[in-house]
């Protein structure tokens, strides 16, 4: 089941980059926007961090990735075994 959350993780970046880099602070070169959204869509770099039960029936990941630390974090919301949501957010 990981490997499906991580998956969701890379659609998520893949689907809306600039989320990703409206977590970071602003000024980065093109060439380095370029590098942060390659290394999120990296599936090798995004490690689970932890979960835990949320509302009935939903559980909750947190997850990192590895080039940002703890500074970029995805959440993926699991019911009755279904991914229902992705939220990618910086810390």
């Amino acid at each position: 089941m990981i490997k499906e959350m991580i998956t969701a993780i890379i659609a998520e970046v893949k689907k809306n980059p600039q989320h990703v880099l409206d977590q970071f602070v602003r000024g980065a070169s093109e060439d380095e926007n370029k590098e942060m959204i390659s290394a999120a869509a990296d599936p090798n770099n995004w490690s689970i961090h932890g979960g835990a039960d949320r509302l009935p029936g939903t559980v909750e990941f947190c997850f990192d990735c590895e080039p940002f630390d703890d500074q970029l974090r995805a959440y993926v919301f699991l019911k009755d075994y279904n991914i229902v949501r992705v939220r990618i957010q910086g810390e």
